[in-house]
C-alpha cells in the first residue's frame, strides 16, 4: 500500500523503513516533511493511506479532502487523537489507527531525569562549568530519601509521567531557534528558575520509536488486508472515557 508520511525526520524515516523492511516491505513509505492541513492535505494525492503525528491536523476540511483524494484510513504514529475528528472520519468512512502504548520506562526515566536534575541545580551547574565557573553557591538541593512526591498527570505511558505544556503544537518538534517565540506564556516559564523544560522527548528512546514503527506498520498492514487498523479508535470510545 502506497502510505503518505506527514511530519517526517530523520529518526522516523530510519525507523519505519526497518520496521517495514522486517514485515517484508509491503508498503510503499513516501515521506513528507510538512505538517497535515488544509494547505499540505493535497500532498496525499496518489497515495492509500495516511500516517499522521501530533501536530498534523485532521479537521473535517483534511477529512474531507483526503476521501476525495482516495485515501482509505488514517494512522496515528502516537497514542492520542485529539487532532482528528473521528465523529467526521466515521462519517466519510475513513478508520482511524493509533499506537495505544510503547515505552513506559521512557516517559518514566525521562521524568525521574528531571525530577533529579530540577533538584540539584544540574542545569545550572551545567551551564557554569561551561563557562569555567566552579562556584557552588545557589546549586543546593536536598536529599530525595524520605520524601513523598506529587506527580501529575499519570497514565498507562509513565508511572511518573509529567504533563506536557498544554499549547506545544505550535512549538514543539521543529528548531526555532532563529525566531521569536510569540507564546508569552511558555516564554515566562523558561524565566523561573524553578522550572525545568525540555523538548516532547520523554518518549525519545530506541525502544520506544521501534515499538511506535513496528505498530505502525502493523496497524497499516490491516487496514490493506481488512479495511480496519489493528488498534482502530472510535469516536464512542472516546465518549465512554469522558
Amino acid at each position: 500500500m502506497r502510505v503518505s508520511v506527514f511530519s517526517t525526520k530523520r529518526y522516523d524515516r530510519n525507523h519505519l523503513q526497518v520496521a517495514n523492511a522486517a514485515a517484508g516491505a509491503p508498503h510503499e513509505l513516501v515521506f513528507l516533511e510538512p505538517h497535515l492541513g488544509a494547505s499540505t492535505v493535497m500532498l496525499a494525492a496518489g497515495t492509500e493511506a495516511v500516517c499522521a503525528f501530533v501536530n498534523d491536523l485532521a479537521n473535517r476540511t483534511v477529512l474531507t479532502a483526503l476521501r476525495d483524494l482516495g485515501v482509505r484510513g488514517i494512522v496515528l504514529r502516537c497514542a492520542g487523537y485529539n487532532n482528528v475528528d473521528l465523529v467526521v472520519a466515521e462519517a466519510l468512512g475513513l478508520p482511524v489507527g493509533r499506537v495505544p502504548a510503547y515505552s513506559p520506562y521512557a516517559a518514566a526515566e525521562h521524568a525521574a531525569a528531571l525530577i533529579l536534575s530540577l533538584n540539584r541545580k544540574i542545569h545550572r551547574a551545567y551551564a557554569r562549568v561551561r563557562e569555567s565557573n566552579f562556584e557552588l553557591d545557589g546549586l543546593i538541593g536536598f536529599d530525595l530519601h524520605g520524601r513523598t512526591a506529587g506527580v501529575v498527570g499519570t497514565g498507562k505511558i509513565g508511572y511518573l509521567g509529567l504533563d506536557v505544556y498544554e499549547e506545544e503544537g505550535d512549538l514543539f518538534f521543529d528548531d526555532l531557534s532563529g525566531e521569536v517565540l510569540q507564546d508569552d506564556a511558555f516564554a515566562r516559564l523558561l524565566t523561573f528558575p524553578n522550572v525545568l523544560i525540555t523538548g516532547h522527548q520523554a518518549f525519545f528512546t530506541e525502544e520506544a520509536l521501534k515499538a511506535i514503527a513496528d505498530t505502525t506498520i502493523a496497524n497499516l498492514s490491516a487496514l490493506e488486508r481488512t479495511g480496519l487498523p489493528v488498534h482502530q479508535v472510535r469516536s464512542e470510545q472516546v465518549i465512554a472515557q469522558l
